[in-house]
């Protein structure tokens, strides 16, 4: 429950002014951020993520669960979220253009030899060490 509140609160029904009312805006579309992250994922995805991006992952998870056990005042927890969900978004962006690039590869589970325009894949060749480059 602290870190449903670390992430997602506040809400709609705990706004007392407008500040607090855009930012439920700002959570519900967090919290939808989340539920598509766990509708599409796959091992996949982890595997074939940049560094940069596993390390902000590896980054958000302990310092959320930190924030979520030690703040307890939303005005705080609002203040100190903003520095760390940046990571949380750019997985997710990461993750969506990953399904959006190849959405018949190893993301999806499904094996395709073609492009999205229907021609054949050919796997470059690059040429050994005895054979010159001709331009």
């Amino acid at each position: 429950m602290k870190i449903f509140t670390y992430m997602y609160r506040p809400l709609f029904i705990d706004a007392h002014n407008i500040i607090a009312f855009l930012s439920g805006f700002e959570n519900i579309l967090y919290l939808y951020l989340t539920f598509f992250i766990v509708r599409n994922w796959t091992p996949e995805a982890l595997r074939d993520m940049p560094v940069f991006i596993k390390a902000g992952i590896i980054a958000f998870v302990p310092i959320t669960i930190a924030f979520a056990s030690s703040l307890s005042n939303l005005g705080i927890i609002m203040r100190m979220k903003n520095m760390t969900m940046i990571y949380f978004v750019l997985f997710v962006f990461f993750f969506n253009c990953l399904q959006q690039k190849a959405p018949h590869s190893e993301v999806t589970g499904k094996k395709s030899s073609t492009t999205s325009s229907g021609r054949r894949l050919r796997r470059r060749r690059w040429p050994s060490g005895n054979q010159r480059i001709r331009e």
